[in-house]
């Protein structure tokens, strides 16, 4: 065979992988890179190429047998509550630095309010005071804070585990009875509901696997303004409505849940192959 009659064939190494819980198939194919179709549409007959390796591996599936969760779970809900802790933390330290910069208390008089002080009166039933009568500024700081800090439930987008989708069941399922409840006692906050039926000894806010007490977010919203309207009327003129702004950016603002463009921009080019 002369040299001018070889033809030069342009081969492809392909690497085609199967990936599953528990196991990883492979196979390597080695196909001319200038014909774009190797495998019949209709009976999925090879056309060319060959198959240079394949091959199976398997391993323990990564969830608890027990139960069937996975393994990654209980590191996964610990870092959820570590990054919801931190930014209630930031968010709290915004409520106290705006009073401050609103020369409405002293971090002085902050510091001595956050302290312990086991005769007062709880937040609770602050709140539920809230609109019958006028707050001086420590309490009034101490209803703004008590918002923030628990400021109710509002639903992140995207799918749930079948875990926490019960959970958040339970939590919607809380959350409809305790507004049918606020609609049918005639009242316009979740605290005075809570301490309109409150008992001696039970607790105002949920206990583990409790969702008794839980309030949407915009409840919790509507409570906020309907607190600094009323005590506006009832004469606290160092609330501004620039306050009143700042305050509802820091206490309700919720970083939300990664899009598809977000996650794109965490897609960084292959160190193997060119690209």
């Amino acid at each position: 065979m002369s040299i001018n009659k070889l033809m030069v064939v342009n081969m492809k190494k392909v690497l085609g992988l199967d990936i599953g819980i528990a196991s990883i198939g492979w196979a390597i194919n080695e196909i001319d890179e200038d014909k774009l179709q190797t495998i019949n549409p209709e009976t999925g007959e090879i056309l060319q190429g060959k198959v240079l390796g394949l091959g199976v591996r398997t391993f323990t599936q990564a969830e608890n047998p027990k139960d069937g969760k996975s393994l990654a779970l209980p590191r996964r809900e610990k870092r959820s509550s570590r990054r919801r802790l931190r930014r209630r933390r930031y968010r709290l330290d915004k409520i106290r630095q705006l009073f401050i910069s609103a020369n409405i208390l002293t971090k002085d008089e902050i510091d001595n309010i956050l302290k312990p002080q086991p005769l007062t009166k709880n937040a609770w039933q602050l709140r539920a005071e809230a609109l019958d009568r006028k707050l001086d500024k420590q309490e009034l700081f101490r209803v703004l804070y008590h918002i923030a800090k628990l400021r109710g439930y509002k639903p992140q987008k995207g799918e749930l585990a079948e875990d926490k989708a019960k959970e958040e069941g339970r939590v919607k399922d809380a959350i409809r009875e305790n507004t049918k409840k606020l609609e049918q006692e005639n009242l316009l906050t979740f605290p005075q509901l809570l301490v309109k039926n409150h008992k001696i000894d039970e607790p105002f806010r949920n206990k583990a696997d409790s969702y008794i007490n839980s309030i949407p977010r915009n409840l919790t919203e509507r409570e906020a303004s309907l607190v600094l309207e009323k005590q506006i009327l009832l004469g606290a003129d160092y609330i501004t409505q620039e306050f009143i702004n700042k305050y509802n950016e820091i206490a309700f603002s919720q970083k939300s849940a990664m899009d598809r463009k977000q996650m794109e921009k965490m897609i960084g080019k292959c160190t193997f192959e060119p690209s």
